[in-house]
């Protein structure tokens, strides 16, 4: 994914799933007023901490991905706002 996604600064809805996709750009945490984001099936290990601040964020999907079991306590317990999915 280019870095250049973080200049999509008034997206509100993304959906990224079924891609492959490996890793996410730190940039993409410069989509300030992201509601949605679908990253289902995908082959993510993590995901950068620069989304984990948006707080616009009201759902984020990432089932079927490769985020260890501390990586999901760890992204739930910094987005308490956002309805995160993981299974």
């Amino acid at each position: 994914m280019p870095t250049s996604i973080g200049n999509l600064r008034n997206l509100t809805t993304l959906k990224l799933f079924d891609l492959d996709l490996e890793s996410l750009p730190e940039t993409i945490g410069n989509l300030t007023k992201l509601e949605d984001l679908e990253l289902d099936r995908n082959n993510l290990t993590t995901i950068p901490e620069s989304l984990m601040k948006i707080k616009a964020m009201k759902s984020m999907y990432l089932s079927d991905n490769k985020i260890s079991k501390a990586d999901q306590l760890k992204i739930k317990a910094q987005m308490p706002w956002c309805d995160v999915i993981l299974d």
